[in-house]
Parts: C-alpha cells; sequence; structure tokens
C-alpha cells in the first residue's frame, strides 16, 4: 500500500516527537518539534501508512530559497520509497513557493540517503569536515529550479523517472 502524504500541524506533535525519538540517534526535543510545527516559515510533511506516522520532512522558506531541516523515515518502512516521496513532495512545495533552490545537508557516511538525494538530480557543492558528533563530515548539496531543471512535478521527474513510493 502507497503511503499517503499530508501536511503536519501542532495536532501531530506527539506522532512526530514519538517517530523522532524511535527512529533517530539524537531526537529534536519535543519543545523544539512543537516550536517548529508552528512556524511560519516551516513546511512539515509527513507520510502515514494508514494510521501510522512512517516518515517526515521538513522545509525552512526562506524568500528566494529552501532548505531540508530534516527528513525521518522509521527503520521497519526504509527501503520502500518514502524517503523518495517525501523529497520528491518537498521539492514539489519548494517549487510552488517560487524558492530557485533546495539546499540540504547529509552525513557523509550515510550512503543510502547520497544515492537518494544524487538520483534526485540533487548536486554537491562543499563540505563541512567533521560537522557532526563523532567526526562525520558534512555534504552540501542543492536542487536548482529553473526552466532546464529536472523539476519534480506532481510525483513525476523529467529525468529522474516517476517519484513513487514502494
Amino acid at each position: 500500500m502507497r503511503p499517503r502524504t499530508g501536511r503536519l500541524g501542532a495536532r501531530d506533535l506527539a506522532d512526530v516527537v514519538a517517530l523522532e525519538a524511535y527512529a533517530r540517534e539524537r531526537p529534536w526535543s519535543a519543545a523544539t518539534l512543537a516550536e517548529e510545527l508552528v512556524r511560519p516559515d516551516r513546511h512539515y510533511l509527513g507520510a502515514w501508512n494508514g494510521d501510522e506516522l512512517v516518515g517526515f520532512g521538513a522545509l525552512h522558506l526562506g524568500p528566494d530559497e529552501a532548505e531540508v531541516l530534516t527528513l525521518v523515515v522509521a527503520p521497519p518502512h526504509r527501503g520502500r520509497g518514502i524517503g523518495r516521496l517525501l523529497v520528491g513532495r518537498l521539492v514539489e512545495e519548494a517549487e510552488a513557493r517560487g524558492s530557485s533552490s533546495l539546499h540540504l545537508e547529509v552525513a557523509a557516511s550515510n550512503t543510502p540517503a547520497m544515492t537518494l538525494y544524487r538520483s534526485l538530480n540533487f548536486t554537491d557543492i562543499g563540505l563541512r569536515p567533521a560537522y557532526y558528533p563523532g567526526g562525520d563530515d558534512a555534504v552540501l548539496l542543492v536542487y536548482r529550479f529553473g526552466p532546464r531543471a529536472p523539476v519534480l512535478r506532481r510525483g513525476v521527474s523529467r529525468s529522474a523517472g516517476t517519484v513513487t513510493a514502494g
């Protein structure tokens, strides 16, 4: 079954906190997530399998560009296209809001995430050495919008193929 996606808000705080604590080694606090979910410059998107929140992602929306702040998928649901679905929807949202580019950073050792982002036409633009606790580098990536960009539209990319879960 393909997960459904939708906007997250304050009403989803308990589910977001639970998934954050379950899926991440260093989870964000409930207080931080409560503030994040209601900020006007944020867009939190969830993926549900039935009534279970199985993933979420977030954008920071600036005047001309956006940044992926987080992407979390529950461990038992990884490798099923949920991350791809969420990133595709976040790209669509950033474009709809008029962003010229979408930035993110990812741990260099996170091979599945690096593979996902590069398959969706994010390109490397920099490196922050020893950025993460434990000394892992952060790879900086960008997706550029524009007339010749491989923009994801309604779940389909002109050059990267269909963006679906499962």
